[in-house]
């Protein structure tokens, strides 16, 4: 029994996309299931990684649109209409921040706006996991504030 909640524990942390996904799965799970995650102090990891992944999109977001207004130029490739659009929303409609190292491999990187890339909804997400959004990921990091300090920089010493 304890090996089916373990399961379960591990497949909550790597896909709480965020806190009601766990209320629900607690609350339908039952007082064992509950019970079980409690005495392990596992329901403040599951809430506090929910959280994390949810603030690492956030403000990779805001960083985006911090580069695209410091530079013109985005961490991807991004129409006209899209760059306005981030500029004046903080957003671009149709798309996703997808954690370019997946947070059950690398937990630690949950919470990292450097591990988030924008990609669009559907194929473009689908296609980042190789055609199933249960296959792991890895990759570099966009270290969108390094992006803008390097632009800065290269206008300073022209």
């Amino acid at each position: 029994m304890e090996e089916d909640f373990a399961g379960a524990v591990n497949a909550v942390i790597a896909t709480a996309g965020n806190a009601q996904v766990v209320y629900d799965l607690l609350k339908g799970g039952g007082k064992s299931l509950t019970n079980f995650l409690q005495k392990r102090g596992l329901t403040k990891r599951i809430y506090s990684i929910a959280y994390a992944r949810r603030k690492a999109v956030k403000d990779a977001w805001q960083l985006e649109k911090e580069l695209v207004e410091a530079t013109g130029e985005g961490s991807r490739r991004w129409t006209k209409k899209e760059l306005s659009e981030l500029k004046k929303a903080g957003k671009a409609k149709g798309y996703v921040g997808y954690h370019i190292n997946n947070v059950k491999d690398y937990p630690d990187l949950a919470g990292d706006a450097n591990n988030i890339k924008f990609v669009k909804k559907g194929d473009e997400h689908l296609l980042e996991h190789s055609g199933n959004y249960r296959n792991s990921t890895s990759g570099e990091l966009i270290d969108r504030k390094k992006m803008i300090d390097n632009y800065r920089q290269n206008i300073k010493s022209d």
